[in-house]
């Protein structure tokens, strides 16, 4: 279209600010997002770690989760979030009752995408 142009500004640090303008219709931004990032580690136990068994199941281990997300603020109301994290467990043992511990084969490393919406009133 004639007449419509876009903006992108990108601003340390790590900023990135995008602006449309489209003449004879109400202005869309969504200026002033910016990255934000996640960590998170530590360590887990659970002495119940599955429903009816007798004795219980313990299930322990260590973790580790690294993420970034991109908020964009549509209005003053509401916003969209665009994220993407990776998590991993390691050294994750399953044992039950007196039976010798087993390393847990499901803790694995997964990438996690993520769309959120939020609108506050």
């Amino acid at each position: 279209r004639s007449g419509q142009r876009s903006q992108v500004n990108f601003q340390l640090p790590l900023q990135l600010r995008v602006q449309q303008h489209r003449p004879r219709l109400a202005a869309f931004s969504l200026g002033g997002s910016e990255l934000d990032f996640v960590g998170s580690y530590g360590t887990f136990k659970a002495t119940s770690a599955l429903e009816n068994t007798n004795p219980h199941m313990k299930n322990w281990g260590d973790y580790w989760l690294a993420g970034v997300s991109l908020p964009f603020q549509i209005n003053k109301e509401s916003k969209v979030t665009i994220g993407w994290s990776y998590t991993e467990g390691g050294q994750n043992f399953l044992k039950q009752g007196s039976a010798p511990k087993v390393e847990n084969g499901a803790a694995a490393g997964r990438g996690v995408f993520s769309l959120s919406y939020a609108i506050t009133f």
